[in-house]
């Protein structure tokens, strides 16, 4: 088939990039009416506005009809910065004057016009809140903002909690059927790094028996208005949860849920509770898979079981610019692996290493690896072929 004229001259990158995750984000108006209401408590009419972030279009729009005396945005997509220039024409929102479209990356941007900004809206979130640079993003517009200034949303939210899921497990594990196993496969399972359900086309919500082991705790909050009180997190943090139900820990998921005002009640989230198809789609949630290091039997993971009240720490470790994380469950509680022990150990924990240098314990690779020591084992426990002689 040949090529359609409309996509002619056009990137294959681009054009997987607006159908794959901007369509979602420009049809997220649950999330374009909560930072509406936050922007009606801030006041934008006759202000400079600023908004960066993907999906940035349909919420700039209303920003315009809304009384902004200028819009600015970033789109380093010349195409995309056309195709926006035209969608405020034909919905009556110019003059165009009033559109300062920065067709740059914002680390790129030397200069914004020659007026700072009133509001800052952030829209600059992936699967974590730090995932798309976040912070730096606010770092670095920070000097083209006026001294008073107002940044929606107000708060973002960093949170963990444990699951059980069995499609999620046969999704993830080598299945056995009878006296058939696969479990030798289970030596490739990753548990050492973080997922995304965006990436791997799953929703959670379709995944059936999904259930909830623990409550939803807050890794940490990320305050951004007034922006000079934005501070990064920990590189290392401790997070005690409690089973409410006995099970097998799958997973532990990750979102993130967010307060666009200080005195709005909308809340936008990631959580499968309270996301959207569209928020799946450009966002969806991270989970790490899960197995029990003090159960390891050779090199085949073993299921972490919970009974009902178990306190469980999840350790959580950013890396230096905490646009990645890592996760691990411990058997045992924070105050236990703050001191460096474990629950009726006299031994030191082995807690994780820095990243990217996931998992703990990692060492080089030799050929006579995990599987080839337990293949020679195996072999020297079974009685060897007797030889007849003629």
């Amino acid at each position: 088939f040949g090529e359609s004229s409309r996509l002619a001259g056009k990137s294959d990158e681009l054009v997987r990039c607006v159908n794959a995750r901007l369509y979602p984000l420009l049809n997220d108006w649950h999330r374009v009416d909560a930072y509406v209401n936050a922007l009606k408590k801030v006041g934008v009419e006759g202000k400079h506005v600023m908004v960066f972030g993907d999906g940035y279009q349909s919420l700039a729009m209303v920003i315009l009809r809304m009384g902004a005396r200028k819009l600015t945005v970033f789109e380093p997509s010349r195409e995309l910065a056309k195709s926006f220039k035209s969608c405020v024409l034909m919905n009556g929102n110019g003059p165009l004057e009033r559109l300062n479209i920065i067709e740059s990356e914002i680390r790129d941007a030397r200069t914004v016009g020659n007026e700072e900004a009133d509001v800052l809206v952030s829209l600059g979130f992936g699967a974590m809140v730090f995932s798309r640079g976040l912070h730096h993003s606010l770092c670095e517009l920070r000097p083209f903002l006026k001294e008073r200034n107002a940044v929606v949303p107000f708060r973002m939210t960093q949170n963990v909690e444990l699951i059980e899921c069995p499609e999620l497990r046969a999704l993830t594990t080598a299945a056995s059927r009878g006296r058939m196993t696969l479990r030798e496969f289970d030596h490739y399972r990753n548990t050492d790094s973080m997922m995304f359900t965006a990436d791997q086309g799953v929703r959670l919500t379709d995944l059936r028996n999904c259930t909830s082991l623990t409550k939803t705790r807050a890794i940490f909050d990320y305050y951004m208005d007034p922006l000079e009180t934005a501070e990064l997190p920990k590189k290392r943090i401790l997070v005690e949860l409690q089973s409410v139900t006995a099970g097998i820990v799958d997973a532990i998921m990750i979102s993130w849920s967010m307060r666009t005002h200080k005195y709005c009640k909308d809340e936008v989230t990631t959580h499968p509770g309270g996301s959207n198809l569209m928020r799946d789609l450009a966002y969806g949630q991270g989970y790490q898979l899960v197995e029990d290091f003090t159960k390891r039997r050779n090199h085949i993971p073993v299921p972490f079981e919970v009974s009902k009240g178990e306190c469980v720490t999840v350790e959580v470790r950013f890396s230096e610019s905490r646009d990645d994380m890592r996760v691990r469950l411990h058997r045992c509680r924070a105050d236990a692996l703050r001191a460096n022990k474990t629950k009726g150990s006299t031994k030191p924990w082995k807690s994780l290493q820095k990243l990217p240098d996931l998992p703990e314990n990692r060492k080089p690779w030799t050929q006579d690896d995990a599987i080839d020591a337990y293949m020679k084992q195996k072999m020297l426990r079974e009685p060897r072929p007797q030889q007849h002689t003629t």
